[in-house]
């Protein structure tokens, strides 16, 4: 789903504040063939309790590369409350959560973290898939 407003995105996103990535749909920035992070995560439900920290650092690791990358949240909850969870959680085979995908320009996966990961592993990362 995706939000043209942040109020809409409060409706999606379990974030408060509500991050800003939601405006573009993982089809649409795919279609627009630059490179794309999207994060599936649930900050105000996750299991983990590591969802708004990886959420953070996400935010922290791309916030240099402007409209050069694409960066996409996924709440894994349908209207941003449990327990339905939005399709794209069983289309990406996804266990637990959270989940930082790297997908290149074209469109395949070319990294991808599980559950804790920092702006400085990403950093790197990033930087590559924007450089490819």
């Amino acid at each position: 789903m995706t939000a043209d407003s942040p109020a809409a995105a409060e409706k999606i996103c379990s974030a408060r504040p509500v991050d800003g990535f939601h405006g573009i749909a993982i089809t649409e920035a795919l279609a627009q063939r630059k490179p794309l992070v999207v994060i599936f995560a649930t900050p105000g439900f996750c299991r983990s309790q590591m969802c708004g920290p990886v959420l953070e650092e996400v935010q922290t690791a791309t916030a240099q590369y402007g409209d050069r990358l694409n960066v996409i949240h996924v709440e894994i909850y349908q209207n941003a409350r449990p327990p339905q969870m939005v399709p794209a959680v069983a289309q990406w085979g996804l266990p637990s959560e959270p989940w930082v995908f790297l997908v290149g320009a074209d469109g395949r996966i070319v990294d991808k973290f599980e559950s804790a990961v920092t702006a400085d592993e990403l950093h790197p990362a990033v930087a590559q898939l924007v450089r490819s």
